[in-house]
């Protein structure tokens, strides 16, 4: 009678090796054991194979992390036995839209919104005067920049100054001695990773209203670098992700103060590509805000602004005497901010204006003409082609910003330009003509 063959779970490995003979048969059993936790497992796995009813919990124990061996369950098999599996958290558009989510706070209206800001701009650009006056307007309850605040404590880590540039700025700023007590300085701070959360966390807990903290500079509190993976951007991400949790556990706005470069050769238009280093902490902040100076004088900038929850804009200011930051105009439509800077600065326009005011009916006047008239009212020389391209350019932004309609004229052999206000606009024949000899 044939022997019967036993089940693989039945065999031990002495037996296996007794009945096929094998010499040395006790001391290959002792090389070819496995580890006792493994055999274990083994028992455990033939029980749940031989039993499908047996306790789950008997599956739970799954060893150390790392001690798994060939031939041992994976752990997403044990977790889905087990019935440990993660879910996804979800909720229906109609569950959305019956919760009562209160609605975006406003450090500064419609300028600066909880959450994480980057406020860059170049070396020398003022950043920490808007900083100081920013700081000073919201601990006091007073507009920045004609924009109302939300009154609180402000915190500003003021890490590149120390107490005698502080204080001289304050009193530049509020010659008047209105220093508000909720205005809280720091000059010396941990890195993150070293102790920066664990120093916001206790000041929050000491001073709950604290809507504002500024962070200048962000290479002053950067984590080490340390030995990391990933691309440019991933790195960028985790660099700023602390500054971002912080932001949203609080719920305040935490600006971080950057450095910006100049546009270069293969940069696109965006001028978030200014700011220095990689564009991972770029897109995960909140709001980016940057401080880009007119080419013409160093005095007159463009604040620009684009974030998640709020339309894009772009601020002309000026930076006064009395060494705060005034605005001179808030652009909506980002899109031809440049052209408006441009604009709002050539002296081809501020003659123009200048020769309406002499001639209220309006004149017409050849490109070489506008161009000899440059000098004559202080401003540098332009060549006549390029006074006639600018003209071309600024047809539609002289009408809707100063009512001044410009009209490429064909009245004489050579091409001119008419010049009129709108609601003065008159016939040909009353309009003023410049004529060369």
């Amino acid at each position: 009678m044939a022997k019967k063959e036993k089940d693989f779970h039945e065999v031990s490995i002495e037996e296996y090796l007794a009945e096929q003979q094998a010499p040395n048969a006790d001391a290959l059993a002792d090389n070819m054991r496995p580890p006792p936790e493994v055999e274990e497992e083994w028992a455990r796995e033939a029980i749940a194979y031989d039993n499908p009813d047996a306790d789950d919990d008997m599956n739970d124990d799954t060893g150390p992390p790392g001690d798994e061996q060939p031939g041992a369950p994976a752990e997403s098999a044990q977790v889905a036995r087990s019935g440990t599996a993660k879910k996804l958290t979800t909720f229906t558009a109609q569950e959305l839209e019956r919760e009562d989510i209160p609605p975006l706070d406003y450090v500064i209206e419609g300028l600066l919104p909880k959450g994480l800001t980057i406020l860059g701009g170049p070396s020398k650009s003022y950043k920490s005067y808007m900083c100081l006056d920013m700081a000073l307007s919201i601990a006091g309850g007073n507009d920045f920049l004609g924009f109302p605040t939300m009154q609180g404590d402000v915190l500003y880590l003021a890490l590149e100054d120390g107490k005698r540039r502080l204080q001289k700025r304050q009193r530049q700023i509020c010659p008047d001695g209105a220093f508000p007590s909720a205005l809280h300085f720091c000059i010396k701070s941990s890195r993150t990773g070293e102790g920066f959360e664990e120093e916001i966390d206790a000041f929050m807990e000491e001073n709950p209203d604290t809507v504002l903290i500024i962070v200048d500079i962000y290479e002053k509190v950067r984590g080490a670098m340390g030995s990391r993976s990933g691309d440019a951007y991933q790195t960028g991400s985790q660099d700023i992700a602390p500054f971002k949790e912080l932001a949203d556990k609080h719920d305040v706005c935490l600006l971080i103060v950057h450095h910006t470069r100049k546009f270069q050769k293969g940069d696109d238009k965006d001028w978030a590509n200014t700011f220095s280093g990689d564009l991972g902490k770029v897109g995960a902040a909140d709001t980016l805000m940057g401080i880009f100076f007119d080419t013409r004088g160093n005095k007159t900038a463009t604040l620009k602004l684009t974030s998640r929850d709020i339309e894009s804009k772009a601020l002309l200011m000026e930076f006064g005497k009395n060494h705060r930051w005034r605005l001179l105009e808030s652009i909506e439509n980002v899109d031809n901010v440049e052209d408006i800077i441009d604009y709002r600065n050539d002296p081809i326009i501020e003659v123009v204006r200048k020769l309406l005011q002499q001639n209220p009916k309006g004149f017409e006047m050849l490109s070489s003409e506008l161009a000899a008239a440059i000098p004559e009212h202080g401003f540098a020389a332009i060549d006549p082609n390029v006074v006639g391209k600018r003209l071309k350019r600024y047809i539609d932004l002289s009408w809707e910003r100063d009512g001044i309609v410009i009209t490429p004229s064909t009245s004489s052999k050579r091409r001119a330009y008419r010049f009129e206000y709108a609601d003065t606009q008159t016939e040909t024949e009353n309009t003023t003509f410049y004529k060369e000899d």
